[in-house]
């Protein structure tokens, strides 16, 4: 890389505007929608971007694709799932992520390992055990969809007719979900309600396409790297560490392993930063030309990557501090809807029944005084009403509680 390539902050410190502008640019895609609307193609293209996205709450994959393509309708996401270009499955940390179908066999490589050390320390089996577990649960979903009490059930015949002092095990609510949330088996709803229903079923992801088949674990850490930097960079290593469910180690080789496709830049407080070296050198362009990034006002879901692509520690880029607490419930880990406005989260949100089939959004501010603008926020609420098909009849912005 020549001098005049070589990033700015390789010697300027990123201030926190700076590197609020910077994620933002790459979470918010500039652009109008083509003139029949958003299709398949852009979706598929930001989630891509975004990064995989923590989806325990079903509507999350609709409100991230409303809030990064304004004004697309439900059906094109609906569509997207059902034809498995957008798939779902337990994988980072263990959690429920959806993925671009390209993104799939990374994940799938990196949960497997922290999910058979699960099972080994559940149910008491060896590392070939739990590979003839896995692959007895994979056979068994191959042919149908399958209910997790029927995986459920599964493993036990199997455990019964193998090592039958080891079936109480699964008498544990925790390994039961190490067994039906195995990254390799994708997840769906009954009836086709993605944005409302729990997945309950679970099919062989290399059955419904053999492209989903996991890739090699050191390529695919290597692969997440970027596409956790592309996401939610400059961030640092404990970031993408803690964002993939793994240990420093594999994370610094796999920096190593990226030679000069890494950057390392200085943060605020002097906090050391990767980030992708082309990326750099865009936002770098995008400065010099006098670019700034605000996306204005979006209603954001639950657990969004602005909060949770960071570890603990560095989840202040966009929330003050202090109001961290208003949204995220550390006892159960549960991540209240948000407002973004002005490049920083104001506010949480909720849908709560109005009667009569219709809805009411209620936006709590984090300080007193908060002043939206009406023309947006009206904008915005009925693009988040038309991606979870709701009729809104009211909007309200409420002050802060009393702590």
């Amino acid at each position: 890389m020549s001098a005049a390539d070589r990033p700015l902050d390789a010697d300027r410190p990123l201030d926190a505007d700076r590197l609020r502008a910077r994620t933002l640019a790459r979470q918010f895609p500039a652009g109008e929608p083509p003139a029949g609307g958003w299709t398949e193609t852009e979706l598929l293209d930001v989630v891509a971007r975004v990064g995989p996205v923590q989806s325990q709450v079903p509507r999350t994959p609709f409100l991230v694709a409303a809030s990064r393509l304004p004004g697309i309708d439900r059906a094109v996401v609906e569509t997207a799932f059902s034809r498995h270009r957008l798939v779902k499955t337990s994988s980072l940390r263990g959690t429920v992520h959806t993925t671009v179908a390209a993104q799939h066999p990374w994940v799938d490589a990196v949960a497997r390992s922290t999910r058979a050390a699960q099972l080994r320390q559940l149910l008491g089996l060896s590392a070939d055990e739990v590979d003839a577990l896995v692959a007895a649960l994979e056979t068994f979903a191959t042919d149908a969809w399958r209910e997790r009490t029927d995986l459920v059930a599964h493993a036990r015949d199997w455990l019964g007719r193998r090592r039958p002092e080891l079936v109480a095990a699964l008498d544990r609510e925790v390994a039961v979900s190490a067994v039906w949330g195995h990254s390799g088996l994708l997840r769906a709803p009954r009836d086709g309600r993605w944005d409302r229903r729990t997945d309950t079923r679970h099919r062989t992801a290399v059955a419904l396409d053999p492209a989903l088949a996991p890739a090699d674990p050191a390529a695919a850490v290597r692969a997440l790297v970027l596409v956790h930097l592309g996401a939610f960079g400059p961030a640092t290593e404990t970031d993408v560490a803690w964002w993939l469910g793994l240990r420093l180690t594999p994370v610094r080789r796999a920096v190593a392993e990226l030679g000069e496709r890494i950057v390392r830049l200085t943060g605020p407080d002097g906090r050391p930063l990767l980030d992708r070296a082309e990326l750099a050198a865009r936002d770098d362009a995008a400065e010099r030309g006098g670019s700034e990034t605000d996306p204005g006002l979006r209603l954001l879901p639950e657990f969004d990557g602005l909060t949770l692509g960071y570890h603990a520690e560095g989840r202040d880029r966009f929330v003050d501090a202090d109001d961290l607490a208003r949204v995220w419930s550390k006892t159960n880990g549960v991540w209240q809807p948000v407002v973004l406005h002005r490049r920083r989260l104001v506010a949480g949100w909720k849908v709560v029944a109005a009667g009569g089939g219709r809805s009411r959004i209620e936006l709590t501010s984090f300080r007193a005084g908060l002043r939206l603008p009406a023309d947006e926020l009206g904008v915005r609420v009925d693009q988040t009403a038309t991606v979870l098909g709701l009729t809104v009849s009211d909007v309200a912005v409420l002050p802060p509680p009393d702590r």
